[in-house]
Parts: structure tokens; sequence; C-alpha cells
């Protein structure tokens, strides 16, 4: 079983618990969690702002870049943002170049 996220992880956080990416979602620290008697909400701070989110799961800092630096073509895909937390960077990057460019090159 996986362990929740601790303040101060690094974290992708969604507002709603499928990760679509149409909806409220962001990378950041985790600053709070606040519990209350029917859920469970993350305050994480991104870009000086400090947001409430339903659900947040720790990612490394290389994910987190990879997710920032392809929000735009993450925000157009089918996927679910927890879908790009686990996919393989490296091929996953070299199919948005493609797709972008085509080519697999940057």
């Amino acid at each position: 079983m996986k362990r929740p996220p601790e303040i101060g992880d690094y974290v992708l956080a969604t507002e709603d618990s499928k990760g679509d990416a149409r909806y409220g979602w962001c990378v950041g620290h985790l600053a709070k969690v606040n519990i209350g008697k029917r859920s469970k909400g993350y305050a994480v701070e991104a870009d000086g702002k400090s947001l409430l989110y339903y659900r947040a799961e720790k990612i490394s800092s290389e994910r987190g870049k990879f997710i920032l630096d392809n929000s735009d073509f993450i925000c157009r895909s089918v996927r679910s943002l927890w879908w790009w937390k686990r996919c393989n960077i490296q091929k996953t990057q070299a199919d948005i170049n493609y797709i972008k460019n085509g080519s697999t090159k940057e």
C-alpha cells in the first residue's frame, strides 16, 4: 500500500479523483492536509499560491518537470493525469515530439 503524501512532498494534485486534466490540477509542494468528517483535502503551493485539491500523490522532480513541460499536450489528451504520473518519460516524450514535430528529437 502506498503511503499518503506528507507535508513538503513534491506532488501532483487534482480537483477530482479521476485526474481529468480538463479540471483543476497542479504540480507543487504539499503545504497542508485538511481532514474533515467526510473528506480529505490537500493544500498545495505552486506559483506562490496555495490551493485546495481533492487528491495528491508524491512525484519526483523529474516527473514534475515532464508534466509541466508538456501541460498543453496533457490538457488535450484523453489520458488521465494519473496515467501521465506512471508513464515511461523517455518513450512518452519521444511520442509527444513525434506528434508535435514529426521527429523524435526535441
